[in-house]
């Protein structure tokens, strides 16, 4: 397909057959009334009636001496469209531009380059571009590549269609549609008919959904001029403003934002367009006065306020052409952020469940090393308790010993004293075991931090063993006291002999 609107395409409305545009900022010429603005449409577009358009060319006309005509596309306002083959290098065709009105004059001449030498000084791969040019029987004509594809009035907004563009469709198509206006901006030119027939989507690889290529600069106009024409559709308040004589302050670039704004909008939600009714005044005259609603459907709640601003009826509010295209990240915004969870997830997930494992393992480890400790702290106990009833048995025969050594003089005194040396040998050793013990609970204590509650119990238990083992040696000491001095000394003396 080729890179231009269809004959039933919605086109411009040109300085001849259009409401006079009110002066810009940079020109004396005063603005007008509404009720002369309504004079001159009416006879402007008589005027237009009497001007005809050129027939289209004959297949195999030959343009230029290098390019023959394959195929009429389209024709507009200002000219017609075809596709021609180039002689000069095999299988290259491009999109000739051939103009319906011959230039009489130099004047005329120069007036007629003025779509080429705007197309000329804008250099961006979404904004038309130009390979040749010339004159045919006194009219120009210019090649500019050859696109396959549609444009988005093709895709999206042929007449009956009401499946919307979605948002990730979208984003790409008017990113670099936005980029294309910023770089026509920069070089100081306003298109003036941002429209969906004026994008075309380029069938180029690397571009999924084609790359769009804003077309047909026919009323582009440069910084210093005013527009020369407009299509109502997607006109912008200021426009319009303008044609009805109600404003004095030039049309700039945000007019553009605006379209292009406008064309998303009515792209993605198609069923909600206000479609162009009445009488041409007074649809300018809502259009520069009534804020164009933003999509109403739940999925763009969240857009409204972008919307807002995008549509704003004061183009000092609206961004730049290179603001909106950073600004349409929004369109995806919601499934990149959901996107963005989706990635942490499968990033920390692993994490987590390895984690989880790990502390159950730890748990069980825990749990395995408490119920070891608890084995060990019972066995203490009952060796503990051995100890005890050992230390009792013991003393209940130094106690019996004692009094038979009474009784029985000196010879049972030393058989006596000889048996308390073995008991108290056995006593050391079952204090020495104790000591082990102890040692042993202390140790089993410092590796039992973390169950404190157990450790306690071990350590009062320790402290009622070490208080009844007192208790024993305070026993013995009042025993010995009781017994014959004479059996203190050779019982004394027995302790010290080796």
């Amino acid at each position: 397909m080729s890179n231009e609107p269809s004959d039933n395409a919605k086109r411009p409305i040109p300085v001849a057959d259009t409401l006079p545009l009110a002066a810009d900022a940079h020109s004396g010429s005063r603005s007008i009334s509404p009720q002369q603005a309504s004079a001159a449409y009416d006879a402007t577009v008589a005027t237009d009636a009497r001007v005809a358009k050129a027939a289209p060319l004959p297949v195999d006309t030959v343009i230029g001496e290098r390019y023959v005509i394959e195929q009429h596309v389209s024709s507009g306002g200002f000219g017609a469209v075809y596709r021609a083959s180039d002689r000069q290098i095999r299988n290259h065709h491009v999109a000739l531009k051939l103009l319906h009105a011959p230039a009489a004059d130099e004047q005329a001449r120069q007036a007629a380059l003025r779509e080429l030498t705007l197309i000329a000084s804008v250099s961006h791969p979404s904004v038309v571009q130009f390979k040749d040019y010339g004159w045919h029987e006194g009219r120009l004509w210019f090649a500019m590549p050859w696109y396959r594809g549609a444009t988005l009035a093709q895709r999206y907004a042929a007449p009956g269609w009401t499946e919307p563009l979605t948002r990730a469709q979208a984003r790409p198509i008017f990113e670099r549609s936005a980029q294309g206006l910023a770089a026509m901006h920069e070089v100081g030119i306003n298109h003036h008919d941002i429209k969906p027939d004026n994008i075309f989507l380029a069938q180029i690889a690397g571009f999924d959904a084609g790359l769009p290529v804003l077309l047909d600069l026919g009323i582009a106009s440069t910084r210093e001029e005013g527009p020369k024409g407009m299509t109502l559709e997607y006109a912008s308040p200021e426009t319009a403003a303008s044609a009805l004589g109600e404003s004095k302050q030039g049309v700039g670039p945000e007019a553009d934002v605006f379209s292009l704004a406008l064309v998303l909008r009515n792209l993605l939600e198609p069923q909600t367009v206000q479609p162009v009714t009445g009488e041409t005044l007074a649809f300018l005259h809502r259009r520069a006065t009534e804020p164009l609603p933003a999509p109403t459907g739940e999925q763009f709640r969240y857009l409204r306020p972008a919307f807002a601003r995008w549509l704003h009826l004061d183009p000092a509010q609206r961004p730049t052409a290179a603001q909106f295209a950073s600004e349409l990240a929004l369109l995806t915004a919601p499934e990149e952020q959901r996107e963005a969870r989706m990635r942490m997830l499968r990033r920390v997930g692993p994490l987590v469940a390895v984690g989880l494992v790990v502390l159950l393992l730890l748990v069980r480890q825990v749990r395995r090393e408490a119920a070891q400790l608890d084995a060990e702290k019972s066995l203490l106990d009952q060796q503990i308790k051995t100890t005890e009833e050992l230390r009792t048995h013991s003393l209940q025969q130094l106690q019996q010993l004692e009094a038979e050594s009474k009784a029985a003089g000196d010879q049972a005194l030393q058989r006596a004293t000889n048996n308390a040396k073995q008991f108290r040998i056995l006593l050391e050793r079952s204090e020495a075991r104790e000591a082990a013990l102890q040692k042993q609970l202390q140790q089993l204590g410092a590796d039992k931090e973390a169950l404190a509650t157990q450790q306690q119990a071990a350590v009062v238990e320790r402290e009622r063993v070490e208080g009844e083992l007192a208790a024993a040696h305070q026993s013995l000491a009042e025993t010995q006291a009781k017994l014959p001095k004479a059996g203190k000394a050779k019982l004394h003396a027995a302790k010290r002999t080796p």
